[in-house]
């Protein structure tokens, strides 16, 4: 998996929990389910460990940030982790470790995006989801798993 595989994959997991994560809680969790909440508020305090363990101003910023708002911080929030992940070879092994414990299929678009005929097929248990902005179009997504 390439760094960029591996950070997206990494946003994609946090940024549907983030609302719930930092401000309402566990016990309004529907939307991404409670085994969703769980893995993504894990996956938070594991990063914030990172940074606490190998300080990196940028990267807690960004992360800060993306905490306050991740809709408008998740592009920078990417890009400070990938980069912290190429700098951190111990780390992005972790990371991909901690991820394979999960399968997970997302589809993200924004900044006016279009995304036509795609089909996701997820073979045994895992979550899929597909997201956009009020700028961004989606048409013919099939989603299946067995």
């Amino acid at each position: 998996m390439t760094l960029a595989d591996l950070t997206t994959q990494t946003v994609a997991i946090l940024l549907p929990a983030m609302p719930v994560i930092t401000s309402i809680g566990e016990g309004f969790a529907n939307e991404i389910g409670k085994e969703g909440y769980h893995h993504a508020h894990a996956l938070l305090g594991t990063i914030k460990g990172w940074f606490q363990r190998t300080p990196d101003a940028k990267a807690e910023k960004a992360l800060n940030n993306f905490e306050d708002d991740p809709e408008r911080y998740v592009e920078i929030f990417a890009r400070q982790l990938e980069r912290y992940l190429s700098e951190h070879p111990a780390v992005e092994t972790e990371l991909t470790e901690t991820l394979a414990t999960e399968k997970f299929q997302s589809i993200v678009a924004t900044n006016t995006s279009i995304v036509e005929h795609i089909t996701m097929k997820l073979t045994g248990a895992g979550r899929q989801e597909i997201r956009a902005d009020s700028n961004s179009h989606i048409s013919g997504v099939d989603m299946s798993s067995t």
